[in-house]
Parts: C-alpha cells; sequence; structure tokens
C-alpha cells in the first residue's frame, strides 16, 4: 500500500520539525544565526512534499475512471484522506517557518 508515507510519515515529519526546531531556538538566540532554523524548516519541508508524491502519482489515474464500488473506492478513499493529512502537515510547517521569518527567537 503506497498510502503510508503520506499517513504516517507526514505528520510525524511535522511533528520531528517542531521538536528539532524548538530544541535550536536557544542555541539560534545565542549564536544570532537563523540560517540552522531556516534549513530545518526546508529540510522537513522537502522530505514532507516527498512523501506527497506517491499518493499525487496513484491519484491521476484514477481520477478518470469509473468505480463500481468495492476496494478500489476503499483505495482511492484512503489515497485521498492520506492526501489530506500530507497537506495539511505541509500547512503546518510552513505556517511554523513563517514564524521565524517575522519573528526573532530571542523574544521569548
Amino acid at each position: 500500500m503506497r498510502t503510508w508515507p503520506a499517513l504516517l510519515a507526514a505528520p510525524l515529519l511535522a511533528l520531528t520539525d517542531q521538536q528539532v526546531a524548538y530544541t535550536l531556538a536557544a542555541w539560534s538566540c545565542a549564536e544570532q544565526n537563523r540560517v540552522a532554523l531556516h534549513a530545518v524548516h526546508l529540510l522537513f519541508l522537502g522530505l514532507t512534499l516527498l512523501s506527497l508524491l506517491p499518493e499525487i502519482r496513484f491519484l491521476r489515474p484514477v481520477a478518470h475512471t469509473v468505480h463500481t464500488g468495492g476496494s478500489q473506492d476503499r483505495e482511492v478513499l484512503l489515497s485521498l484522506v492520506a492526501l489530506f493529512v500530507g497537506v495539511t502537515s505541509v500547512i503546518v510547517i510552513v505556517a511554523m517557518w513563517a514564524t521565524n521569518w517575522i519573528m526573532s527567537p530571542c523574544i521569548a
């Protein structure tokens, strides 16, 4: 099944991004260097987008076929749910990254 990267890995990557960025915030403030924070968000955003590729490839040929029910409809539904979860994880990472562009890590 090709849905597990977007369904499971994408939210785990978003949570790991948050943890690593939070861990690097004190160091970034002490060194006055925000490049590491941006690199972390960019890395995890890229990995999360890579986890969505199997879902996008799976939906393309299925979009033009007629379904009669059964297991293929379940696969399409699970693929759509996985795509939704993956896109939500991408939005979360972008939102966390946007705060690094707007605010300094030393504001606390």
